[in-house]
């Protein structure tokens, strides 16, 4: 048979480097950056979208759920949600997310990351879908598909960490897992511009066209990833009498990997009052001009997505080509990390100038890119068998990091908002750093953990070679 014959009955998507068709780990990646830009996408689309939901406290006069837009024949649906009610709705996401994470590692365990972080997407786009509808039922419905999500959400995110692991090379692992997470600052940059767009239009009547947009892409991203995972084989070799065994007692009492509880307890304070508080300071204490609003939107998340990429490609050179050893990278790598960024967080409360304020803040917040290379691989280094529980408790320790910055600066400024409270925020953040970066130092490792030591659970495709 001729060569040109032997390459026509290849497989389109295969992972042998040697072949002209194009490489499965890499299309998985792909779409494991479309999924997390989704659910990012959805998050920020909430935060915007029900503003155009809920009508002004001031012109709640009656109890009727929609109103009609004089401009047009376009009825667009409003609520009588005051700020209460809004505020229930969108911190009911968490309600869902705070369990997903551990449920979707235990899951991803047992069934593999293919169908789990399908299964997760599912749940985040059936909600989406019927957002317009649960809210002419009622709230109540409403926080029911906040919860749905935010626990497909959960789940989604241990999926993505254990398909990397199981399909990357070592030599571009870094770099593969960057880019798979990097669609948590994608989505919110394409989000604030088109949701904002679209709920100020007449198309479809405003902001329910955002949910199914959202939905749609979601719809989409289903069937081609049932197609990919149905070419590739990717559930194959999924024994129906494997039973994933979690050693809990060394998750709980592991030096290394405690120390990534606390790293990712860390990033999340520090990242919650970057993202969400900074703006505040800006505005209430130095008093600056927010027209920069728009900046401190989109330049950030572009900064986080640049530094992730540069992490995973240095991560990869430094490991690859003997520069440095996986530890002493992944040391380096979180200097950067939670280092840098500590150190911006100080300067903060010492300048006074806007421009300079809004680059310190960028680049603060877009260090904390290399956090995927620094943190997210230790995981695959030290348990690989176990990384998707590892990361799931990872994720729903450090939602409890934001929850106590925000309830600490809340504290703090609630009777005497100064610079110098602001200030105590900021040491107390910047402290606790330090602190996490201190003890990867002392605690971290890059050795696989003896406990670790097991059979691997069924990975999600065998490769073709």
């Amino acid at each position: 048979m001729s060569d040109q014959n032997l390459i026509e009955k290849q497989p389109f998507l295969q992972d042998n480097d040697n072949s002209p068709t194009l490489k499965i780990r890499y299309v998985i990646t792909f779409l494991c950056f479309v999924g997390s830009t989704l659910i990012y996408a959805d998050r920020v689309n909430w935060s915007i979208a029900i503003l155009y939901m809920a009508r002004p406290e001031s012109a709640i006069t009656n109890s009727t759920d929609s109103e009609v837009n004089e401009s047009s024949s376009q009825i667009v649906s409003t609520f009588d949600w005051n700020m209460k009610t809004q505020q229930i709705i969108l911190g009911s996401f968490y309600c869902g997310y705070s369990v997903g994470p551990i449920l979707g590692g235990l899951l991803v365990g047992r069934f593999g990351g293919f169908s789990m972080l399908m299964t997760g997407i599912l749940f985040t786009t059936v909600s989406m879908l019927v957002t317009q509808f649960a809210a002419h039922f009622g709230v109540g419905f409403v926080i029911f598909t906040r919860i749905i999500d935010g626990f497909g959400q959960g789940i989604a995110y241990p999926a993505n960490l254990v398909l990397i692991r199981n399909w990357s090379k070592a030599d571009e692992r870094n770099t593969l897992l960057a880019i798979a997470f990097s669609g948590s600052s994608v989505g919110p940059i394409i989000t604030s511009y088109i949701s904002t767009w679209l709920c100020s239009s007449e198309f479809m009547g405003g902001w329910p066209s955002t949910f199914y947009l959202y939905g749609t892409v979601g719809v989409v991203w289903c069937v081609v990833w049932f197609i990919v995972g149905s070419k590739t084989n990717m559930q194959s070799n999924l024994q129906d009498n494997y039973k994933y065994e979690v050693p809990w007692k060394k998750l709980m009492t592991s030096p290394p990997v405690i120390t990534l509880y606390f790293l990712h307890f860390a990033f999340d304070a520090g990242y919650i009052l970057l993202f969400t508080d900074i703006p505040t300071f800006f505005n209430s204490i130095l008093d600056f001009d927010l027209e920069l609003a728009g900046l401190l939107n989109v330049a950030p998340h572009m900064c986080v997505l640049f530094m992730a990429v540069i992490g995973g490609l240095l991560g990869d050179y430094l490991i690859s080509h003997d520069k440095l050893s996986i530890i002493g990278t992944r040391r380096l790598l979180n200097t950067f990390c939670f280092g840098l960024t500590a150190v911006f967080i100080i300067i903060l409360g010492y300048v006074y100038n806007s421009n300079l304020s809004v680059t310190i803040l960028v680049f603060a917040f877009g260090i904390y890119g290399f956090k995927f290379a620094g943190v997210n691989a230790n995981v695959l280094d030290i348990a690989p068998v176990h990384s998707g529980i590892i990361i799931g408790i990872m994720v729903s320790i450090g939602s409890t990091g934001g929850l106590a910055a925000t309830t600490l600066l809340g504290v703090l400024t609630e009777t005497n908002n100064t610079l110098r409270q602001w200030r105590v925020e900021f040491w107390t953040q910047a402290a606790l750093q330090i602190c996490a970066l201190l003890a990867f130092f002392i605690f971290g490792s890059d050795k696989l953990q003896e406990w670790a030591k097991q059979p691997e659970e069924p990975a999600d495709i065998e490769l073709q070679h």
